[in-house]
């Protein structure tokens, strides 16, 4: 399978896809999430592309390392509600999961300009911008618990496996899905030991399970 090629070209993203099924998951979803404004509008999908506008912004990943970094509890926690009201918008419209989630291809756009890239912006700013979807070819029909457990493992183990403090703001983090979601916390668990065992297998990290039931007792708190 080859990969997947993404262009940007006078104001359109262009996305080539490496794998056809992949495509037609993706092109499935774009026409799901038409005029809801969670992804942004396709403009061509044939011969194994698609085009749709291009979204500007820095991606929630980046907002979130850069609140974290400094010490912005609250508007790590504020980015946290924005996706799950996102995410569950997005659940409740294609009925899916995202499969392979990645914060990277969500896209918070509406933001003041910010030419020293600081990144530090107001809850008000926070709360007024819009989260944008652009990357759907992994969609399945699963549980939302099987999402949260693939992020809680990521901020768990990248980029210091284990540690204290992101085991604090995985809490934050599963807190924040919880005021959108029934999550099932014997699935929950099982699905993040899965997902943590799996990514220290990909890291080459040695998978403490001590460590990985203390995080669920408290996340389960």
């Amino acid at each position: 399978m080859s990969r997947n090629t993404v262009e940007i070209q006078d104001g359109r993203t262009v996305k080539k896809f490496g794998s056809h099924l992949n495509f037609v998951t993706e092109t499935a979803i774009y026409e799901k999430l038409k005029g809801t404004g969670l992804a942004p509008e396709l403009i061509y999908s044939g011969q194994d592309y698609i085009e749709h506008s291009f979204v500007p912004g820095p991606s929630l990943f980046q907002l979130l390392v850069n609140a974290q970094m400094d010490g912005r509890k609250a508007s790590v926690e504020l980015l946290f509600d924005r996706f799950f009201g996102w995410y569950r918008q997005f659940n409740e419209v294609t009925g899916q999961t995202l499969g392979n989630i990645d914060l990277h291809k969500i896209i918070v756009t509406g933001l003041p300009e910010d030419p020293i890239e600081k990144m530090a912006y107001s809850a008000a700013e926070i709360s007024e911008a819009k989260l944008v979807g652009i990357d759907f070819e992994h969609c399945r029909v699963g549980h939302v618990e099987s999402d949260v457990a693939k992020l809680v493992s990521q901020i768990y183990l990248v980029p210091k496996p284990f540690s204290e403090e992101a085991q604090d703001v995985c809490v934050m983090f599963v807190n924040c899905a919880k005021k959108q979601f029934e999550l099932n916390p014997v699935t929950l668990e099982d699905q993040i030991k899965k997902e943590l065992v799996r990514v220290c297998k990909l890291l080459k990290i040695f998978y403490d399970s001590k460590e990985a039931d203390a995080l669920c007792k408290r996340l389960s708190a």
